[in-house]
């Protein structure tokens, strides 16, 4: 009689609940984690992206403005005009070369209105009435940028001192060789024999993304973002540090949080030969 083989029982014990909770557990806390680090990457890398278009709303303003001076001011002559009355306004009159027969001058303005910087090309003579119409008629406009807070022009004098176009001076005038201005402009002063003449001209910009900018103006807080930026005075001239210095301390953490972490500041200065 053959005795069969000794086989050997082993116990299939299966998990229990404390362990099955515990792995639960474990894995719920691994995957909470996991989703923290990919929505902190997430919101990183958006508010990068807004941080990037709204420097390069910045940056076209500022690059077209850098040609037009170049171009038809340092190269061709002409003179440069302010509007110091709210929102300031920049006007290039230079003198016409191949535009219309009856028209010496070609008037290249730029505005900053209802959170946009708009460029327009109107032709004009010497006449006050029809400086006047080519310095407030929008025609041939162009949108440069959209979303922009503050738009603030310095300027540099002979002298040293930066002064804020805002703030009226020697360093401005009423007439341009002898001829009066329209009303609320006026003129730099780019005499070679001054003391205050202007050598130089800084633009500041305060831009947010098109994102946060749609979120200020449904929100209709596109005005109380623009406040919280102080505007440049003769004691505190530098716009784009007391915009800093309004970002760093918390004055605009009010705002929408896309729209107070797509704000970007950007600047140049333009020499006036």
């Amino acid at each position: 009689m053959i005795t069969p083989p000794f086989i050997m029982k082993t116990s299939r014990r299966g998990f229990t609940l404390v362990e099955l909770l515990v792995a639960m557990g474990i894995l719920v806390l691994i995957f909470g984690l996991l989703l923290q680090i990919s929505n902190g990457v997430l919101m990183a890398t958006h508010a990068s992206q807004h941080k990037l278009e709204a420097r390069a709303q910045a940056r076209m303003a500022l690059d077209a403005l850098a040609q037009d001076m170049l171009c038809r001011i340092n190269r061709f002559g002409g003179a440069l005009l302010v509007n110091t009355t709210g929102a300031p306004r920049l006007a290039l009159l230079v003198e016409s070369r191949g535009y219309e027969a009856d028209s010496r001058f070609v008037a290249v303005n730029y505005e900053h209105e209802n959170g946009e910087i708009r460029q327009s090309f109107n032709t004009a003579t010497w006449s006050t009435a029809s400086l006047t119409s080519a310095l407030v008629t929008h025609a041939n406009t162009t949108t440069l940028s959209r979303g922009v807070l503050r738009f603030e022009l310095m300027l540099t004098l002979s002298d040293g001192r930066t002064v804020p176009v805002r703030e009226a001076g020697e360093w401005l005038s009423d007439t341009v060789d002898g001829k009066a201005l329209p009303s609320g402009y006026h003129a730099l002063n780019l005499d070679d024999a001054s003391r205050t003449r202007v050598r130089a001209i800084t633009v500041a910009i305060a831009v947010v993304s098109e994102h946060g900018y749609q979120q200020l103006v449904s929100g209709e807080r596109l005005e109380e973002a623009a406040d919280a930026l102080p505007l440049p005075t003769l004691s505190h001239p530098y716009a784009l540090e007391l915009w800093q210095e309004a970002l760093d301390t918390g004055a605009l953490s009010s705002l929408p949080e896309l729209a107070a972490r797509s704000i970007q500041l950007a600047g140049m200065t333009y020499p006036l030969n």
